[in-house]
């Protein structure tokens, strides 16, 4: 016998819902989905610079296909001091 695509959905809720441990879990997974959306826009943000906020939105817009701009590279601050450093000295000089 050959199942057909609804059949089979038919099997699979009604195992789900004769479950009351694994329908639990399902909608704690679920709940658990959500939250990490969030929390991959968090970790997004913190790489490119940008609100959490506005790529969250950006990706419920656009989907997957929303890129966001990569954050200009942070100067160095071992050479930001250096170079001051030395600035200073020949102002000293003159």
């Amino acid at each position: 016998m050959k199942l057909t695509k609804p059949q089979l959905k038919q099997i699979i809720k009604e195992a789900i819902e004769a479950d009351d441990d694994l329908l639990n879990a399902i909608n704690n997974l679920t709940g658990k989905i959500e939250e990490l959306d969030v929390s991959v826009d968090f970790l997004a943000a913190a790489f490119v610079g940008e609100d959490p906020l506005s790529i969250g939105t950006m990706q419920k817009g656009m989907g997957r296909a929303y890129k966001p701009r990569k954050r200009a590279p942070q100067p160095d601050l071992e050479e930001v001091v250096k170079e001051e450093i030395l600035r200073a000295l020949k102002e000293m000089q003159k």
